[in-house]
This record gives structure tokens, C-alpha cells and sequence, in this order.
């Protein structure tokens, strides 16, 4: 070994030396600034949380759960902290999820249906509330403007078939309204499109809405007389609706088609036409004196003038 390669390794060793030196009398610093200021380890805490995603209304399994340390300062109030309180002997029942959760969401008492308000989809509904299942084209299911937990209002298209001519008209009925369920999916967290045969499309989809027994009344007989539509509003769109309906008439009109001017109806062979034969004789003009019948008259010229009614009338 020469000088030079000798020098090189001394040199290595004191540097290596000033670093060991070095690193602890910073972890004495550091021992010694926690002691002063009295810092301490956070304790920590249990907590159960989803260990996969969870759809509402899914009887929870132990497969779906785990357990996790955190800093017992950031547990949720309500979370459920131990397997066992899940699981134990003194539920009879698997809990069922209220409210979806994905993985990694804290398993907390309020996501958890009561036994004593029903499970699933009774658990979801606001005390208070009603939850009605009503039917709507499909092409709302497919078209995904609906989901659950979107705000919609109900709109009802229907015939009025009291008057002369049967015409069709649309009024909002109901504003404002969640919806529960779209089908049977019930969350939008785990709101997955339903893969199905595509060459089978349904003609209409079931959306399940929450009301109050007000709303379900009127949800329920308008179903049954007419055709409900659901239009997709903001969440935080609270402002009452004001229109005034929509009937067919104003659609012809806006187009220039005035139903009062149809199209000519057939002659009937029992109608007597209007216009003389070719050869037909003309009918001699045959003048009447006026003749008061009844609250009217008859006029020279064949006619019925209405007369306005005095008090002695009948």
C-alpha cells in the first residue's frame, strides 16, 4: 500500500467518524427540545372501516370490514371501533348499510340501518316521509339524467277528455323531490350501469322517490291517469316552480295551426246538401210576419232573432 492510497483511507475513516459525531448530537438536540417542550407520541385508536365498496341496503359481512390505527384525534364520533360491535353475540342480524361506502370510509353508527325504522330502503326514508315507486320511459334509466340521490320534479301529461275535442296537457306536480332509487340500484357512490342483453332495451324503468303523504296522493293518482316524466334539477336549486301547464293547442298554434279551422268533414248520406241540383227548381220566397215565440222571434226572412229577457220572463 502506497502513501497516497493510505492517506485516502484515513481520511474516508475521519469523515466517517465527524458523521457519526454529527448525526448524534442532532438526536440529542432533539431528544432534549421534546423534553422541554413536553411533546409526546399521539395515541392512537382502533376503527373499523369498509375494506371493499358497499352498496346500500347490503347486509354488511365480516369480509367486508377491517380494522385500522389512527390518531385517536381524528376518530369520527359515531364510528364503530370494533369488529365485535358488528358481529357480536348480541346481534341477531348482519347490520345492513344505510348510506353506500367505498373502500377505506369509516364504518360509522349512522351509516348503519336501525332495526327499529326498518332495513334497506325503509331505513333510507325520511322520517316523515313517504318512499313511491313510480314508472317512467326508460330512456331516462338509460340516458343516466337520473340517478340516486338527484333532485328531480314530476312532471304528469294527461287528456282531457271533458271537453269537445279531447286534447293532452302537462303540468309540473311535484317539485323538488330525492330520488331513492333508480331500478334497484340505491346509491350513486356505487352506482354502477347494470350490464344487461343489449339487444333487449325495456320500454320503461321503475324510480323510486321520496314524498310527503301530500305528494304520494298526488303522485299515485296521476300515474293512473296519465304518463309521469321526471326533469333533473340542481341540489341547490330550491326556488318553487311557476308555469302555467302546457297544453296541445298552444303547440298547434305556435306552429300556425288553429284547431278551430280543420279540415272539411265528409258529407253523410243522410245530410241534405246545400247546394241546388243542376236542374233542380229554385224555391219560391215565401214571407212571414214576425211572430214572438218564447223569449224570441221569427223574422220576415225566415230567421230567429233572440230577443234579451225581462224580469217577466220566464
Amino acid at each position: 500500500m502506497n502513501k497516497k492510497t493510505k492517506n485516502a483511507g484515513l481520511g474516508a475513516m475521519g469523515f466517517l467518524i465527524a458523521a457519526l459525531i454529527s448525526a448524534g448530537f442532532a438526536a440529542y438536540l432533539v431528544a432534549m427540545l421534546v423534553r422541554d417542550k413536553g411533546l409526546k407520541a399521539e395515541p392512537q385508536a382502533t376503527v373499523v372501516v369498509a375494506a371493499r365498496n358497499v352498496s346500500a341496503g347490503t347486509a354488511l359481512a365480516a369480509a367486508d370490514v377491517r380494522t385500522i390505527q389512527i390518531n385517536e384525534t381524528q376518530v369520527p364520533p359515531d364510528a364503530v371501533t370494533s369488529i365485535a360491535e358488528l358481529f357480536g353475540e348480541k346481534n341477531d342480524k348482519s347490520p345492513v348499510v344505510a348510506s353506500a361506502m367505498v373502500q377505506g370510509d369509516f364504518v360509522s353508527r349512522s351509516r348503519l340501518a336501525n332495526s327499529a325504522h326498518g332495513t334497506a330502503m325503509a331505513a333510507r326514508v325520511t322520517p316523515g316521509f313517504r318512499a313511491i315507486a313510480v314508472t317512467v320511459d326508460a330512456a331516462i334509466a338509460r340516458s343516466r339524467v337520473v340517478f340516486p340521490g338527484a333532485r328531480v320534479d314530476i312532471v304528469g301529461t294527461f287528456r282531457n277528455m271533458s271537453s269537445q275535442s279531447t286534447t293532452s296537457f302537462s303540468r309540473v306536480l311535484v317539485e323538488n323531490v330525492r330520488v331513492l332509487s333508480l331500478e334497484d340500484q340505491t346509491d350513486v357512490e356505487t352506482y354502477q350501469k347494470q350490464s344487461g342483453n343489449k339487444g333487449e332495451k325495456p320500454n320503461d324503468a321503475v324510480v323510486t322517490v321520496e314524498v310527503t303523504p301530500e305528494q304520494s296522493e298526488i303522485v299515485a293518482l296521476a300515474a293512473r291517469e296519465g304518463k309521469l316524466d321526471l326533469m333533473l334539477r340542481n341540489a341547490t336549486d330550491e326556488a318553487a316552480t311557476k308555469t302555467a301547464g302546457a297544453q296541445a293547442e298552444q303547440l298547434l298554434k305556435a306552429n300556425g295551426i288553429n284547431l278551430g279551422s280543420a279540415a272539411p268533414q265528409a258529407k253523410t248520406n243522410n245530410e241534405p246538401s246545400r247546394h241546388p241540383e243542376p236542374h233542380a227548381r229554385p224555391r219560391p220566397t215565401v214571407t212571414r210576419p214576425d211572430v214572438k215565440i218564447d223569449g224570441a222571434k221569427a223574422t220576415g226572412s225566415g230567421g230567429i232573432e233572440v230577443l234579451s229577457r225581462t224580469s217577466g220572463s220566464r
